[in-house]
């Protein structure tokens, strides 16, 4: 049990001193408030993303499919956190195509390319912006909401683009 509560505390004073207690003023600019979510496609709600970057079937039962968003006040942006394990975040790779979505070890620096902004375009849903270049956008590759199917990074399509509804995600919160 002391090596739990040792673990707890050395993890808790890591992330305090890696973010400078920022998330404490940071409320004026989240777009969500920061906690743990299933991240849904507008095209299929009924199913989420899970840690493989891939659609799969909602399982409460399993953290497989939750991701912690945290707002980095500094950065003007989440980090977007896998969990378990804890320590990896959401990175664009900078390529473009499938496979270009990856977990990445946090740095106490951390690069533009594993920040993300969120837009809201209402009605619950969202557009995750890559923070290095905002009009590079998590994606349903192909549009094609089906289980197994990857989310990549993609240009950001027209608003009155077809395919504009693969960019667009729900986040429903887990409360412990």
């Amino acid at each position: 049990m002391k090596k739990i509560s040792l673990v707890i505390v050395a993890t808790l004073l890591l992330v305090t001193a890696m973010f400078h207690g920022e998330s404490a003023n940071a409320a004026e600019n989240q777009t969500v408030k920061n906690g743990t979510y299933f991240v849904k496609p507008k095209l299929n709600p009924n199913l989420v993303v899970n840690t493989r970057f891939q659609l799969g079937q909602k399982n409460p039962t399993t953290e497989i499919n939750y991701y912690e968003f945290f707002y980095v006040a500094s950065k003007n942006a989440y980090v977007i956190n896998i969990i378990p394990p804890i320590g990896y975040s959401a990175q664009w790779t900078g390529e473009v195509g499938v496979g270009n979505l990856q977990w990445e070890g946090q740095e106490t620096n951390l690069d533009d390319k594993m920040l993300w902004t969120l837009e809201d375009t209402g009605s619950g849903n969202f557009i995750f912006h890559n923070k290095k270049n905002s009009n590079m956008v998590w994606d349903v590759h192909n549009a094609s909401a089906a289980v197994g199917n990857p989310i990549k990074v993609e240009q950001l399509h027209p608003a009155s683009s077809q395919f504009r509804n693969a960019q667009l995600f729900q986040l429903e919160e887990i409360h412990p």
